[in-house]
C-alpha cells in the first residue's frame, strides 16, 4: 500500500488531469490516517486538504472561476497555519523552553556575554508569525511577510537542520513546502482580496477548509480540538506525558523497549513516549491524552500491580486552562493486562 501511493502521488506530478489518481492517493492515506493517530501530524493534514481540493478541480484552462476557487482555498489553509502557529506559541513554554532549545546552535555563535540576546528573542517569534499568515492576505504587507516566510525558514532549516540540532529530520521538507507555497500562492498576485480568500461561492471544499483550518484550532485553546490538528508542532502548547515503571515490569518488558527506560529513582523507571516515538518513527507523539492513555495500556499487559506502570499526563497550558496534571494506573486497564497475563 506504501508503494502504491508513492506511484499514485509521483503519477499525480506527471499527467494533466490527475483527479482520479489523486482520489485514489487520498483513499490509501485515509485508510493510513484511520489506522494509526499516529499519522495525524500536521503536514499530513494539511496535504490531505490540499490535495482534496486539486482533486475537485476540472484541469481545464478554461475555467479560470474554478481554479480562482481552488488556490484561494489553499491560501486560506496555508495563512491559517502561520497565524495559528503564532497564536498557540504565545506560551510561557515556548518563550523559556522551546525556542531557547531551538536557537541554541545560534546562540553558540555570540560571545558568552551576548549569549542571552537570540533566546530573548522568543517573545517576537509568535507575533512574527501571526504577521506572516495576516500580511499575506494584505496587499500593502504582502511582499515583506513573504520575504519574513522565506527567512524565518531558513532560520529553522539552520536550527534544527544538519547543521544545528541534526534533530526530526521530517520538518525539513515541510518548512520548505510551506515558505514554497507562499511564494507561489501569494507572489505578484494582486488580483484577489480578502474577502476572496474567506468566501468561495460554489465550492463546498473551501467551507471545509474554513472549518478546519480558520474556525476548529480555536477550539483547541479549550481542550475541545487536537493539538496537531491546529497548528502547535515546536508551541509548547501540547500535552506531554511520562509512564513510569516499576523494576519488576520493566524486566518484562520486550527488550526494543526495555531500552528506552532510564532509571529515575529506586524502583522506578522512566518511559518518555516522546523519545521513544521519535527514535522509532522519527516524529514525535500526538500529543492527546488518548494517546498516550492507550500506550499506557499497552504496558500495562506486563504489570502486576495497578502502581507498576503509572501515567502523568502534564496539560497543555492554554490560555484558559493552565497547566494540570492528570495521574493514571493500571487500575482502569486491569482486565486487560490479565487476560493478556493468562
Amino acid at each position: 500500500m506504501y508503494v502504491l501511493l508513492l506511484g499514485l502521488l509521483s503519477a499525480i506530478l506527471v499527467l494533466a488531469k490527475p483527479s482520479i489518481l489523486i482520489f485514489s492517493a487520498l483513499l490509501l492515506a485515509a485508510i493510513f490516517g484511520f489506522c494509526d493517530q499516529m499519522r495525524w501530524q500536521p503536514w499530513f493534514y494539511q496535504y490531505f486538504v490540499m490535495l482534496a481540493t486539486l482533486g475537485v478541480f476540472s484541469w481545464d484552462d478554461a475555467d479560470t472561476e474554478k481554479r480562482q476557487a481552488v488556490i484561494n482555498t489553499s491560501r486560506l489553509i496555508v495563512a491559517s497555519i502561520y497565524i495559528f502557529s503564532g497564536l498557540q506559541k504565545m506560551n510561557p513554554a515556548f518563550t523559556s523552553g522551546v525556542f531557547p532549545w531551538m536557537v541554541q546552535p545560534v546562540t553558540q555563535l555570540f560571545p558568552v556575554s551576548l549569549q542571552i540576546v537570540p533566546s530573548s528573542l522568543g517573545m517576537m517569534v509568535p507575533f512574527l508569525e501571526l504577521g506572516i499568515g495576516v500580511g499575506v492576505l494584505t496587499t500593502k504587507f504582502r511582499t515583506y511577510a513573504i520575504i519574513l516566510a522565506l527567512v524565518m525558514m531558513g532560520f529553522v532549516l539552520f536550527t534544527l537542520g544538519p547543521l544545528g540540532h541534526n534533530w526530526n529530520s521530517v520538518v525539513w521538507p515541510w518548512n520548505v513546502a510551506m515558505a514554497s507555497l507562499v511564494v507561489i500562492l501569494f507572489w505578484r498576485t494582486e488580483h484577489f482580496s480578502l474577502r476572496d480568500v474567506l468566501w468561495v461561492r460554489d465550492f463546498p471544499l473551501h467551507r471545509v477548509a474554513l472549518i478546519l483550518f480558520a474556525i476548529m484550532p480555536i477550539f483547541s485553546f479549550f481542550n475541545l480540538w487536537d493539538s496537531y490538528l491546529s497548528s502547535t508542532l515546536y508551541s509548547g502548547n501540547t500535552n506531554g506525558a511520562q509512564i513510569y515503571i516499576s523494576d519488576a515490569a520493566k524486566h518484562r518488558l520486550p527488550l526494543p523497549i526495555q531500552r528506552y527506560t532510564l532509571r529515575a529513582e529506586p524502583n522506578r523507571n522512566l518511559l518518555d513516549p516522546f523519545f521513544w516515538s521519535l527514535d522509532e518513527l522519527h516524529v514525535p507523539p500526538y500529543p492527546e491524552t488518548r494517546v498516550y492513555k492507550d500506550i499506557a495500556r499497552s504496558i500495562c499487559r506486563y504489570a502486576d500491580n495497578r502502581n507498576d506502570v503509572v501515567l502523568i499526563v502534564n496539560g497543555k497550558p492554554t490560555l484558559f486552562n493552565g497547566d494540570h496534571q492528570s495521574t493514571y494506573d493500571c487500575s482502569q486497564w486491569r482486565d486487560d493486562a490479565q487476560d493478556a497475563r493468562r
